[in-house]
């Protein structure tokens, strides 16, 4: 592994999206008791049925600490449908569940379709929960497994907090990537001029925040998606009285100045908010569709025990999606920790030969 800290770095890279071909999909297996003091086992079996999904359709990497790796293992093998052969253990241990984070953003190198690990030097969205260390390793250990060389960013952020269509556009949010908890004095060109030839884009366009009481700040990932090169899905709060119906309006407002780089605007596609589910202290919770994940012939969709909202959602990536299988999975858990599908994932894109 060969790591890299030069920020003056001339390589060109690219991120793919996420509709492009995957090799694999990386977790990093809830674990943490402080995390899920109570509802461990029904966190599991989610995770255990989103693996089964995936494992049809890609490899799936398990990053957890090998003592609890057989009670895994056992738990998965008496999963209906999965694919055993597909899954590895990465023996990499960590301190929370959330993948895309504090896991490695894998990118193409354009010269030689190799691919490259970015490391966001992790610090639990601006030092909200202690320990990180172990996570903070996580992306360097990935990029090792894989034989891939990694690459430090100079200012800290997550995976969640970005948002790319593979053709040459970003989103990000100005709440996460310039928040002095996590990057005092850094300054929005500075990320951009970074960010460009790594993620492989020519246009930036930043929101200002994403949703309320979502304690990463405001990740993208929960508010607005590409589904192709030219059209995004963002989240829609239906009731005027709701938590996010101001700041989901504003969000509207501003997707409709995105220019794409080679000109005119993306389409834009409503994907309306379930209803408001709250946590066990009262608090509504940052609930959303737009936390999917699509995995080559799969798209892996957020429920949350609402029938018709559900139900509603699943029809609109169906539509975004065509031919592709469509999987609900159960992040009423989930969310009581502030994520769901996408937050728990994180993409390995096939290498370019």
């Amino acid at each position: 592994m060969k790591e890299q800290s030069d920020t003056t770095v001339a390589m060109r890279r690219r991120m793919p999206a996420e509709w492009e071909q995957q090799e694999a999909v990386w977790v990093s297996w809830p674990l943490n008791p402080v995390t899920w003091p109570t509802r461990m086992q029904s966190v599991w079996n989610s995770m255990s049925s989103m693996v089964s999904a995936l494992s049809r359709h890609a490899k799936v990497w398990i990053n957890a600490d090998p003592a609890r790796v057989d009670a895994i293992r056992r738990l998965l093998e008496s999963e209906g449908g999965i694919v055993m052969d597909q899954i590895r253990f990465s023996g990499v241990p960590t301190n929370d569940a959330w993948c895309r984070d504090h896991g490695a953003t894998l990118v193409q190198d354009l010269e030689s379709g190799r691919l490259c690990g970015l490391d966001w030097d992790f610090n639990a969205w601006g030092d909200k929960y202690q320990p990180w260390d172990d996570d903070n390793r996580v992306a360097s250990a990935m990029s090792a497994l894989l034989g891939v060389s990694v690459e430090r960013s100079p200012f800290r952020g997550e995976g969640g907090g970005l948002e790319v269509n593979g053709a040459g556009m970003l989103l990000l949010t100005r709440s996460v990537w310039l928040n002095p908890n996590r990057n005092p004095g850094v300054t929005a060109p500075s990320i951009e001029a970074w960010m460009k030839p790594r993620l492989g884009v020519d246009q930036v366009f930043w929101f200002e925040r994403g949703m309320e009481q979502d304690d990463t700040d405001g990740h993208v990932d929960m508010v607005c998606r590409f589904v192709s090169p030219n059209a995004l899905v963002f989240a829609v709060e239906r009731n005027s009285r709701g938590l996010q119906y101001r700041a989901m309006q504003e969000l509207r407002e501003q997707a409709e100045s995105i220019r794409m780089p080679g000109g005119g605007h993306p389409d834009l596609l409503p994907l309306p908010l379930p209803d408001a589910v709250y946590g066990e202290d009262g608090r509504i919770l940052p609930a959303t569709y737009a936390n999917f994940l699509p995995v080559n012939g799969l798209v892996l969709v957020p429920q949350y025990g609402q029938e018709r909202n559900d139900a509603n959602a699943m029809g609109i990536l169906g539509e975004c999606f065509p031919g592709k299988e469509l999987v609900g999975v159960d992040c009423r858990d989930f969310i009581r920790e502030g994520g769901a599908i996408h937050c728990l994932t994180q993409q390995q894109p096939s290498a370019r030969s």
